[in-house]
């Protein structure tokens, strides 16, 4: 039985860190609120699919380029949540969909360090763990955790060059994420670097043999395409191409995928308009420091790979890359500390890995009992201190800041009563005018009888309709005064106004207007509704 369980050692490890990663996320997790307000059209989307219904016109949003061409980008995700939604509830059902992500894909990584002979897998992935904004992330019900599981798969099959299991992997991405195309340019950015390697190896041979050999640019294309590792890229980009192409969105997810991947993933419109808060840049200092450990192990790895250059992998480098890929990206958007916290993670294990090839612990260790080496032994007391005092301090405060982070936000029946009474009360298709882009998603949840003005992102209304875009938004931040009447009724061609109770401008002007009354209120918001539709 001991010699059972030493043999599979690593599938009891990796049992015991799920067990772990699954009640740390439960703690984080357990509010009845929603931190972002996108989780209640992502439920809103499963709870369709669990009907049997594909939402593939998007009419909610008239006035955005959603209505034109919609896609639903994270198809596969809303799969997986659909029975969780039907069988659990909203709620419930969506909360612990999203933890058994999360905690699959801390295993997941686990596994891709191993399949890439990385020492100590299931404590670099533990590591994860203790970093605050990548447990925020994926710990939000959206699709994060589900993508990054997928990603890290891709790249163990690219990296194994398993040629058929990475064309489906790159197909199911296809249909899960909407920054799909980050998967085939990590493999192909991969398959670069091996025949770059290559290709230097065999330089150095010739010239130590005193050879020489002119290829032509045509003659180095052509082999290049015939390398083993261009299959690798061939697998990604045809599985790619068909998830796009057989897609049940096709063709408007051409036009959405340019509107989600280009216009708000990489142009970004923040500097015109108001986004969300996760695509607005992060400063450098707050990335180190809300990710202090990862800071100061890539830091050491940084400095170990400089000095010895010549002992650095194909691994570390490629991972190196990744990871100042994703800095960048972060420091752009911080909602992209999802990729920037996993793949600095596999880039410092990578890095320490190939440490470990050669140093020999044992001896490091006498050298420090001996006391025959001062620097060393400085170093592992501060680095033992260092682990203390993070287990002992640091990482609780990181989880209870990152409880309390994700308790804030979004009550589970936000505006749940107002808007049922515009279900009950309204012609159907009527358009609401709103108080907010954020309200959209949970108005969405529990009224799809009408039609409101703007949700998801405000880049969609705005690069569709700007002028009834700067209409809305100086009345929501109550700017408009005078022309009230003519802004609800003929620019936003509604009857309706929905404005919840911390919109004081809005709501002080809309009472103030003679040509609406107020027909529904509680604590959460206020219904106004034109006099002439009264009548």
């Amino acid at each position: 039985m001991t010699a059972w369980i030493s043999e599979h050692r690593f599938a009891w490890g990796a049992l015991l860190l799920f067990v772990v990663a699954f009640s740390i996320f439960v703690f984080v997790s357990n509010a009845k609120t929603f931190a972002d307000p996108d989780s209640f059209y992502h439920i809103k989307i499963a709870e369709d699919i669990s009907q049997g219904k594909i939402v593939k016109n998007f009419t909610w949003l008239p006035f955005t380029t959603l209505a034109e061409h919609y896609t639903d980008q994270h198809f596969l995700y809303h799969v997986f949540l659909a029975p969780f939604v039907k069988y659990l509830g909203p709620f419930t059902g969506g909360k612990l969909a999203t933890t058994l992500i999360a905690s699959t894909l801390i295993v997941v990584f686990a596994i891709v360090l191993r399949g890439m002979k990385i020492s100590y897998p299931l404590l670099w992935a533990f590591l994860l763990i203790t970093i605050f904004p990548f447990v925020f992330r994926i710990n939000l019900v959206k699709a994060p955790g589900f993508s990054l599981l997928i990603l890290f798969i891709g790249l163990l099959c690219a990296w194994k060059r398993w040629y058929v299991p990475l064309a489906i992997v790159s197909f199911i991405y296809a249909w899960s994420y909407g920054g799909f195309i980050i998967l085939t340019f990590f493999v192909i950015w991969l398959s670069v670097l091996r025949f770059g390697v290559r290709l230097v190896s065999e330089r150095m041979w010739l010239k130590r043999e005193g050879k020489t050999i002119q290829i032509s640019w045509w003659q180095l294309i052509k082999r290049l395409a015939a390398q083993p590792d261009m299959f690798v890229v061939y697998a990604a980009v045809i599985g790619t191409a068909l998830g796009v192409v057989v897609s049940p969105f096709f063709p408007q997810n051409l036009g959405y995928l340019n509107d989600q991947l280009i216009q708000i993933g990489i142009i970004n419109y923040h500097n015109i308009i108001s986004v969300g808060n996760e695509w607005y840049p992060e400063s450098l200092i707050e990335l180190v420091t809300s990710t202090i450990l990862l800071t100061l192990l890539a830091i050491g790895a940084i400095v170990w790979s400089s000095i010895n250059l010549k002992r650095i992998t194909l691994r570390t480098f490629f991972l190196f890359t990744l990871f100042v890929f994703s800095l960048i990206f972060t420091l752009k958007s911080r909602r992209y500390v999802e990729y920037y916290v996993p793949l600095g993670m596999a880039f410092v294990a990578s890095a320490y890995s190939d440490i470990l090839l050669h140093v020999e612990l044992k001896n490091v260790w006498k050298k420090i009992i001996n006391g025959r080496s001062m620097r060393t032994t400085i170093f592992i007391y501060a680095f033992i201190i260092y682990v203390i005092v993070g287990v002992c301090i640091v990482i609780p405060k990181d989880l209870l800041t990152t409880r309390a982070t994700l308790a804030t936000g979004f009550y589970y029946l936000q505006t749940h009563d107002a808007a049922i009474w515009l279900k009950n009360n309204t012609p159907k298709n009527a358009i609401v005018v709103h108080s907010d882009w954020d309200e959209f998603p949970y108005l969405f949840l529990w009224d799809d009888h009408n039609r409101f003005i703007c949700g998801l992102d405000p880049t969609f209304l705005y690069r569709q309709n700007p002028d009834v875009y700067w209409a809305w938004v100086h009345l929501s931040r109550g700017e408009t005064k005078d022309n009230i009447t003519e802004v609800v009724t003929e620019t936003l061609q509604s009857q309706y106004v929905l404005v919840e109770k911390d919109h004081e401008a809005m709501m002080k002007n809309m009472k103030n207007a003679k040509d609406f009354s107020v027909v529904y209120d509680d604590d959460q918001a206020t219904i106004f509704q034109y006099q002439d539709s009264i009548l």
